[in-house]
This record gives C-alpha cells, sequence and structure tokens, in this order.
C-alpha cells in the first residue's frame, strides 16, 4: 500500500540493532534450518527466567489423520498460593505456532520466550511439531496444527484448561498464516465453532507471492520495498513458500494457504495484528485488516506497527 511507504524507513534504534543480527538470507533449506535452529538455541542460552516465571512442561504425542504421530507440547503456568490459586486451577489456553516459513521450528527443547510468554498473566500455552515442508507439502502443516487445537478443546480436563476463561490462537509469520486459516476452518467445523474468543497475528502471511489478484497489486507493494530485509528477506518468502506448497504453485490460490483469498470473513473471532514496517509482508496484514474491518463490526482498532524488536531479539543475543 502506497501510503504505508514510509514505514519502510528504519528508525534509529533498529539501524543500532541491525548489525548485531545474523541475516537470513539463503536459498536453501537445509542451510535455512540450521540457521534457524542457531537462532533458538543462542536465546534458549543465554535468557534465564526467574522462579516465579517457571512452568511445568508436558509432552505428548497424538495421532493424524493419516495415522501419523504429532507431537505436541503444553506449558502449564506454576500455581501461586498467595493469589488464591490452586494444583487444580484451570487456565484459558493459547494455542501458539511458530513461526519458521512451514519448513523448520519446533525446538526439541522447551523455549525461553514461551515460558515467559506462558508465565503472566497466566495461562495454558500448547503448541504442535506439525510436519514440516519441503519433506511434508502443503496442507500437511496446516492439517497437523489444527488437530492439534482440536484435541486440545477436546481434551481440556487433562491440559488444565477452561475454556470459559478463553481461547485465544496465536502465531508469528508463517505461524500467524496457519492461526488465520484455523480461525476460518473453525468457522465450518461445528466441533470449534464459536470456542476461539480471539486471534493474535504476529506480522503474518496472508496470501501467496504468486496469487495475487490484479485488484490488489496496487496495495501490495511491500514485497518489493523491503525484499531486502535482514531478517525475512522477498527471496527468502520465495524460498519457504516454494517448499511447503511442493512445487504446485496452484495451491497458493488455495484459501488454506492464502486467508486473504477466502470468501467471507464474517464470523470470524476478534483479532490483533501487528505489522512490521520493514517486512516484505507488512502490506498482507494491512490488506488483511482492511477486509476484516469491512466484513466484520467486530473486527476494529486492533492493529499496530512494531519494529520487530522481539523477534530481532533472539538473534541478536
Amino acid at each position: 500500500m502506497a501510503q504505508y511507504a514510509y514505514l519502510s524507513k528504519p528508525d534509529p534504534e533498529w539501524l543500532r540493532i541491525t548489525p548485531l543480527i545474523p541475516s537470513l538470507y539463503t536459498t536453501d533449506i537445509i542451510e535455512f534450518r540450521k540457521i534457524w535452529d542457531a537462532k533458538h538455541n543462542r536465546a534458549n542460552r543465554k535468557v534465564r527466567i526467574d522462579d516465579a516465571q517457571k512452568v511445568i512442561v508436558k509432552e505428548h504425542k497424538i495421532i493424524g489423520d493419516a495415522g501419523h504421530s504429532i507431537p505436541c507440547r503444553t506449558y502449564v503456568p506454576t500455581t501461586k498460593p498467595e493469589l488464591g490459586e490452586t494444583p487444580e486451577q484451570a487456565f484459558p489456553l493459547f494455542f501458539w505456532t511458530f513461526e519458521g516459513g512451514n519448513t523448520s521450528s519446533f525446538s526439541s527443547k522447551p523455549t525461553i520466550k514461551t515460558e515467559i510468554t506462558c508465565s503472566g498473566p497466566a495461562h495454558n500455552m500448547r503448541s504442535v511439531d506439525y510436519r514440516k515442508a519441503p519433506e511434508n507439502p502443503f496442507p500437511a502443516g496446516i492439517d497437523d496444527d489444527y488437530a492439534g487445537l482440536k484435541w486440545a478443546l477436546a481434551n481440556v480436563e487433562n491440559i488444565s484448561v477452561d475454556v470459559s476463561k478463553g481461547v485465544l490462537i496465536g502465531g508469528v509469520s508463517s505461524g500467524g498464516n496457519l492461526t488465520a486459516v484455523m480461525a476460518h476452518r473453525s468457522l465450518r467445523d461445528h466441533e470449534v465453532r464459536g470456542k476461539i474468543t480471539g486471534q493474535l497475528l504476529l506480522f503474518p502471511l496472508t496470501i501467496s507471492y504468486n496469487a495475487c489478484p490484479a485488484k490488489w497489486k496496487s496495495e501490495l507493494l511491500s514485497m518489493e520495498q523491503n525484499k531486502d530485509d535482514i531478517i525475512c528477506s522477498k527471496v527468502t518468502v520465495k524460498l519457504y513458500t516454494d517448499a511447503y506448497l511442493g512445487g504446485k504453485l496452484e495451491n497458493g490460490f488455495n484459501p488454506d494457504f492464502s486467508p486473504l483469498l477466502e470468501p467471507s470473513f464474517v464470523g470470524l473471532p476478534p483479532v490483533y495484528i501487528q505489522i512490521v514496517g520493514g517486512d516484505p509482508l507488512r502490506d498482507e496484514g494491512f490488506l488483511y485488516d482492511k477486509l476484516l474491518r469491512g466484513w466484520c463490526s467486530n473486527q476494529s482498532g486492533r492493529i499496530s506497527n512494531k519494529l520487530a524488536i522481539e523477534e530481532a531479539f533472539a538473534y541478536a543475543i
């Protein structure tokens, strides 16, 4: 969107951090995974949390529709007697989908960022190790993630969840993509419809680079304006999109990958969208917000533009 081009100008604070950030620029998935894993490992080594932020981590597996095993991880806050909490305390559910371009992400160990997020304000946080591309192309990732969400909603007594306190789904970048798709899927699923109370989309991918209709081309300009972004470049977006689509670019037109192409947004739960001015995906976020406001009266004023310091943090330390 031309009116947002000024957001591509780097903030002085961002320029001070940039030299510390290893570039994600690569055209090789294996190399991308190595860089990605190193980022998470570096953050886990250097950041410590205090006892008040400790959580209980539970790992188990569920069975997917194809009979395959899907590893899942649940983070449960430790109860605080001084706040009147008991060991039997049940919490709101925050179903979190990691970033990583659908090709990488679920750490072999719990991440510091997730533990801190889970501990305050207290809520049960759950994530799924969905199958990764290119070994398992579209729609494997979204199918596994949604299966994990449905299992959680059907088994709340096993994971210390009280859905009456809220069910929030959220994710970053490609995780934001899967989150948006799950919200749309839930509207067509009588077992889930109405249970999700909110969405958190952090700089989400909302449309495949090859699927933009002519009517939106003048609005989606950030892919070129920010093509050399150090964290998420145009080359990187194409790399993991092609990997996830498995060489079948026609799948980019499927709303299960490009939620901007959904025919209706009516009934979606309230959403907060965070957008990064220097991100190639910036304008997709603004357009998604525009369509939400057009379809839904409950979708207004829930958008922010940030420096993405949170995302850069794990690279820079």
